[in-house]
């Protein structure tokens, strides 16, 4: 973060994007580094009106008449990824809340089913469902698969839960963004 500051205020901005981009990459979530990413974006967006305002007034008498991209139209398609990634984001994690049911459903249904086999005799001949087929299996052997089920299902869901945090504090951060440029775009106009 403090290299790409001292870069923007260089106003090296190739080198400060290249920079907020490679933090972005290692803590994707870092909403100084994404603020920092619009503000050389806002920047560059500024460099190349400049640019081209000089290039207009100088090809003006060539009859060239290209218009340039101000600031606030930048901002605004900031506006418009920053809401995109947030669409993308709560749908992923409305997904991982279903699998997290999912998950917590199995891991019932096994439960229940264990505790079902362990009022059964352990010489009862038993069959496991196999996708559409059944198995003859012993006591024991549905026993251990129900168990190395619900290790199976509980690893998933901590694994679930653990994905839905990191999507709710991404959420909260995109969020965050948007109101922050939607606030700077409305005090500019």
């Amino acid at each position: 973060e403090a290299q790409a500051t001292a870069l923007i205020e260089l106003n090296d901005l190739d080198d400060a994007l290249r920079v907020v981009r490679r933090g972005l990459q290692i803590d994707g979530s870092n909403a100084q580094l994404e603020k920092l990413m619009r503000q050389v974006k806002v920047r560059k967006a500024a460099e190349k009106k400049r640019l081209s305002s000089t290039e207009v007034t100088s090809s003006a008498s060539s009859g060239s008449s290209t218009k340039p991209r101000t600031a606030d139209e930048a901002q605004a398609k900031e506006i418009m990824d920053l809401q995109e990634q947030f669409i993308s984001t709560n749908r992923e994690y409305n997904v991982v809340n279903a699998n997290i049911s999912k998950a917590q459903r199995e891991q019932k249904m096994a439960d229940l089913t264990m505790g079902e086999l362990s009022k059964i005799e352990d010489s009862t001949k038993m069959y496991r469902g196999i996708g559409k087929m059944f198995m003859l299996s012993s006591h024991k052997d549905c026993i251990n698969h129900l168990q190395t089920s619900i290790e199976s299902e509980r690893t998933l869901e901590k694994d679930l839960t653990q994905k839905k945090d990191y999507l709710e504090k991404r959420i909260k951060s995109q969020q965050i963004n948007i109101q922050e440029l939607t606030g700077t775009l409305r005090r500019k106009q």
